[in-house]
Parts: C-alpha cells; structure tokens; sequence
C-alpha cells in the first residue's frame, strides 16, 4: 500500500458564481454519473446473459447425460429381471420334482 497516495480533485477551471453556475455543474456531475452508472449495468447485463447461456448449456448436457443413464439402468434392469424369472422358473422346476426338464 502507498502511504502518501492521494486523491487528485481537480476544481472547475473558473469559479462557480452563481445558482446557474452551480446548477449546470451539478447536471455534468450528475449526467457523468449517470453514464457511468449505465455502461456498467450494461456490461453486467451481458455478463449475466453469458452465464445463463452456459448454465443453460450445462443443464441440457447434463438432462442428456441423465437420460443415457437411466436408459442403461433401465435395460441392466430388464436384464437382471429376466435373469431372476429364469432362475425362479428353475427353482419351479425343480420344486416340482422336474429336474430332468432342466437338461433339455
């Protein structure tokens, strides 16, 4: 940090005389500001619309990501299932006393 930084104000080069005089230096003062105030909202708008297109990317990314997963363990389910009905009818079978059906 510097210690001896300081803040240059620099006076208006003639002197204010009068309520005209004042009041058009307070409109500058104010207009800059205004200006000042509005470019940086802009530029604030068009960083937040950019973060919305990426977030928005992101999301439909990961919603797709999703549904491939989910259509994956949808068919090792059916698979599972299928495997479990096999080994059921199997037990079935050989509860019934038919395990000779099993070998053919």
């Amino acid at each position: 940090m510097l210690s001896n930084a300081r803040l240059d104000v620099h006076l208006p080069g003639n002197r204010i005389g009068g309520f005209r005089d004042f009041t058009v230096h307070l409109l500058t003062i104010t207009v800059g500001l205004l200006i000042a105030i509005g470019l940086e909202q802009s530029v604030e708008a068009m960083h937040h619309r950019h973060q919305r297109k990426e977030a928005e990317k992101l999301i439909r990314e990961e919603i797709q990501d999703n549904q491939n997963a989910l259509r994956e363990n949808a068919k090792v389910l059916m698979d599972e299932i299928n495997s479990m009905n096999d080994t059921l009818r199997s037990l079935k079978a050989i509860s019934d006393g038919h395990a000779g059906e099993l070998s053919e």
